[in-house]
């Protein structure tokens, strides 16, 4: 509001208090009556200042009130995401490590499986390997026992055979008893080792017994009782069969598996 050149400007802002009008109060003192006149200009400037200081003080409550209540909501929230994070961050770390730790599992099981099987795989290979020296060792003294008996039946004859059995038994089986006992004991020695070898849970382990224990006796039989040239040479031929049968049997071992352990 604007008025004339000896006039007062007043400018009046929205968020201002309107200016209040000014009042005068005039008090005159009469001599006579010993009144003293008193002029008081009253103005509401002090007012106005308090009004607004009150509206400053409480547009600034309201403000502080709502930053911090978004500051504790801001940080509360800030504190809810921190947490989550950090739970998720603690169950990736769980997960991850449960994941490890199984996988480890079954790498160490793996690894365990494969070592059993790879020392299983080179024992039986052992194993295998020593039987057929030993199957060969046997196979070759038990022809070597009758390689000897035949010559030294071809080199007797029949009345000779006869004579020597009746009349110097033990003269005639001295002839035989060094090199025969010698291959005798040898024979009892590998068939043992055979024994020890072989699965004794495996089918193949009570044929080879019966086998093995079959030739033994008859070898023995042969050395222990002449009671004839024709009877040993019986004897001789039935071994040989009786070896040819075991060398047989003892390749067919050689090439299963179930035979070791």
């Amino acid at each position: 509001m604007a008025e004339g050149n000896n006039n007062e400007v007043m400018i009046q802002l929205p968020w201002t208090v309107p200016q209040q009008p000014l009042y005068a109060t005039h008090i005159e003192a009469d001599s006579e009556s010993k009144k003293i006149p008193l002029d008081l200009n009253v103005s509401s400037t002090d007012t106005t200042a308090i009004s607004s200081f009150a509206l400053s003080v409480i547009i600034a409550l309201i403000l502080g009130s709502l930053a911090t209540w978004l500051a504790y909501w801001y940080g509360r929230k800030s504190f809810d995401l921190t947490k989550q994070s950090f739970d998720s961050l603690i169950e990736q770390i769980k997960s991850s490590e449960k994941i490890t730790l199984t996988t480890n599992q079954e790498l160490i099981k793996s690894q365990e499986s494969q070592k059993k099987f790879e020392l299983s795989f080179q024992r039986k290979e052992a194993d295998r390997a020593e039987f057929r020296k030993l199957s060969f060792e046997y196979i070759s003294t038990v022809k070597l026992t009758l390689k000897f008996l035949l010559i030294k039946l071809s080199n007797i004859e029949d009345e000779s055979w006869a004579y020597l059995v009746e009349n110097s038994y033990d003269k005639f089986f001295d002839t035989f008893n060094e090199q025969l006992d010698e291959d005798f004991n040898k024979l009892g020695a590998i068939s043992l080792h055979l024994f020890l070898i072989l699965n004794n849970k495996s089918k193949n382990h009570y044929q080879f017994s019966e086998k093995i224990e079959l030739i033994n006796r008859l070898v023995l039989s042969i050395l222990s009782t002449l009671e004839s040239k024709a009877e040993t040479k019986e004897k001789t031929e039935d071994l040989a069969k009786k070896i040819n049968d075991l060398l047989i049997f003892m390749t067919e071992i050689i090439h299963s598996d179930e035979s070791f352990n």
